[in-house]
């Protein structure tokens, strides 16, 4: 049994270590000690590895602990990275370590992404599934946290499994891949939290080069989960021997861009290309502007005067549109930012 969360002493922790500066890149760089003993846990009362946090009183059976990191294959191909450092391994229910990270506010887009296999899942019982990974925001009474971009694991059989993603941390709202991994296949997963438009994705196996993909799966079905504003961890989850299998994982990576979670340098695009690849209508507007973008990443739309006065900044746009009906009428620059470029056009508002 998990012992009882203490907030308070999580976050007095959480301020004096500070958080991660994004993106961020974890690739379990720690000394692993030999077997069978003492085995070099990520948490513990003697001290915590890196910036992973406790956020229990103590750690229940020396989950996670380092391993030596093993020979990842059958990966992408376009997997833009070699891995360095170790892993972790655990199995059944422990600590929950987390990385503390910038506070994500109530709109724009956060990332991550890792390599995992699932190496037993003899112990594991409960058939519904369980998650390993998500990311996490301080609940309404300030004791624990609400999750969303949940990863969660479902065994079919005793040497297979799919892989899906929840807008919360409830089985019963998971969006699952069809897809049957076998315990040993090597699995690289990119999540992403969609902010403003409460909408957890997950990419497993993906091709990584270029511009970001079609998700595998998304939660767009589920329709009850609240908003996820203010994301400030990313957090393993090990709930018990019945739902948690034995994994190995590796290669966290955190960011704001798909680039930045994949290895991948920022994508840069012209200002000409960049303006043919945008549709921007209606012109003249009146309540919204709607902005299409054929495969391109927006990063944010400014709204200026022609006196050069911003008034309007937008770091994510909900169903691709800006809302302009609290702005007055006239001539206004709209200027749109995009995978290192940007491009202005003027827009009339009525």
């Amino acid at each position: 049994m998990k012992k009882i969360l203490l907030f308070n002493l999580f976050l007095t922790t959480a301020l004096s270590f500070g958080q991660v500066t994004l993106p961020y890149y974890e690739g379990f760089n720690y000394t692993v000690t030999a077997d069978p003993n003492p085995l070099t846990t990520l948490v513990s009362v003697g001290g915590n590895l890196g910036p992973w946090l406790s956020t229990y009183t103590t750690n229940t059976n020396g989950d996670p602990f380092m391993v030596a990191s093993p020979f990842w294959s059958g990966l992408p191909n376009q997997l833009a990275f070699s891995q360095t450092g170790e892993a972790i391994q655990f199995q059944g229910g422990s600590d929950d370590p987390v990385i503390p990270i910038p506070d994500q506010g109530s709109s724009g887009i956060i990332y991550s992404s890792f390599i995992f296999k699932v190496t037993d899942q003899s112990l594991v019982t409960d058939l519904a599934g369980g998650f390993i990974y998500s990311f996490g925001k301080v609940n309404s009474n300030s004791n624990g946290y609400n999750y969303c971009s949940a990863v969660y694991l479902r065994k079919v059989s005793e040497t297979t499994f799919n892989v899906g993603v929840s807008e919360t941390n409830s089985t019963s709202a998971a969006a699952w891949s069809p897809t049957v991994f076998n315990t040993g296949d090597d699995v690289f997963v990119v999540i992403a939290y969609d902010i403003a438009n409460q909408l957890s994705k997950i990419w497993i196996n993906p091709n990584i080069s270029g511009l970001e993909p079609a998700p595998t799966v998304d939660t767009s079905a589920d329709s009850s989960t609240g908003s996820r504003n203010n994301i400030v961890v990313v957090r393993l989850s090990l709930e018990s021997n019945a739902r948690t299998p034995t994994t190995i994982l590796d290669e966290i990576r955190i960011g704001n861009t798909w680039q930045s979670v994949t290895g991948q340098a920022p994508l840069s695009v012209s200002e000409n290309e960049l303006a043919s690849k945008l549709k921007i209508y209606p012109n003249p507007a009146k309540d919204v502007i709607s902005i299409e973008a054929n495969n391109v990443k927006i990063s944010s739309v400014e709204l200026y005067t022609l006196l050069g006065q911003k008034v309007k900044s937008q770091s994510s746009l909900k169903d691709n549109q800006l809302s302009v009906s609290d702005l007055s009428k006239g001539i206004y620059l709209l200027k749109i930012n995009a995978e290192g470029s940007s491009t202005t056009k003027k827009i009339i508002i009525e």
